[in-house]
């Protein structure tokens, strides 16, 4: 069963342990914060699958419950009487996480080298990005008023279009690392610098339009002591504080 396991064991086994120190390592790698989220969701349901085998060790990982775990993640489950089956996606980050963890217990001398080839990633089929139209990106920047919230939303849906910036990469945008009118190849442009997925910086840029209403929204912004993110909470129970991904979320609904 790989849905809903019962994550209570008795004591703590060796390799509960050595996931826990895995996670560690990768935090102090600089892994984000979300990867790590979903390496530790899906290592310890292999945990608990493994556990209920028997397994107790990292040295006693065969091939075969391996590659047994990882054919039921295509099998069917129930949920509240429905049944479902994992995305791939999901089934893919599954599979990723599982494989990560073998590569550092064979780096760190727990397992052999050779049972890092037991699964294999899966491949997932590329979707066509989804794309908003031109009148759909008019009603957002029609639904922003001209309070300072309005404000804020009108800058925040400007940078994401411009940029294409991801969720997270966006709400970690700060004042600082604003740029305006830097010249390149001849010409002058607007960008800011942020640190996009694997934990490297890179440079997004914005339009002329994007610069002005972030000005705006700098003119009225009211930060907590201490925050320099751009995009911060106006009103609500954390006022003048960095914009969370599901804030975020919130605020495009």
């Amino acid at each position: 069963r790989l849905v809903k396991p019962d994550p209570v064991a008795s004591d703590v086994s060796e390799l509960h342990l050595t996931i826990k120190e895995f996670l560690i390592v990768a935090k102090g790698e600089g892994l984000s914060l979300c990867t790590l989220r979903h390496y530790a969701w899906h290592l310890n349901r292999l945990a608990v699958w493994l556990t209920s085998r028997g397994v107790r060790r990292p040295a006693d990982v065969s091939r075969l419950l391996l590659r047994e775990w990882a054919a039921l993640l295509y099998e069917p489950y129930k949920v509240d009487g429905k049944e479902r089956t994992w995305g791939q996606v999901v089934i893919k980050q599954a599979v990723t996480s599982a494989r990560s963890y073998l590569k550092w217990l064979a780096k760190e001398g727990y397992i052999d080298d050779a049972l890092m080839g037991a699964i294999k990633t899966p491949k997932v089929k590329r979707r066509q990005q989804r794309t908003l139209s031109h009148d759909q990106i008019q009603a957002l920047h029609s639904a922003c008023d001209e309070s300072d919230k309005g404000k804020r939303d009108r800058a925040l849906l400007g940078l994401l279009l411009d940029s294409g910036l991801r969720a997270a990469e966006v709400c970690r945008v700060e004042v600082r690392k604003l740029e305006y009118g830097v010249t390149m190849g001849g010409e002058k442009v607007n960008r800011v610098r942020v640190v996009i997925k694997g934990g490297n910086e890179d440079y997004a840029h914005f339009s002329n339009q994007t610069a002005e209403h972030i000005r705006a929204w700098l003119a009225v912004r009211v930060s907590a002591p201490g925050v320099g993110a751009v995009f911060v909470s106006v009103g609500g129970n954390t006022p003048g504080h960095p914009l969370t991904v599901s804030g975020l979320q919130r605020v495009l609904k």
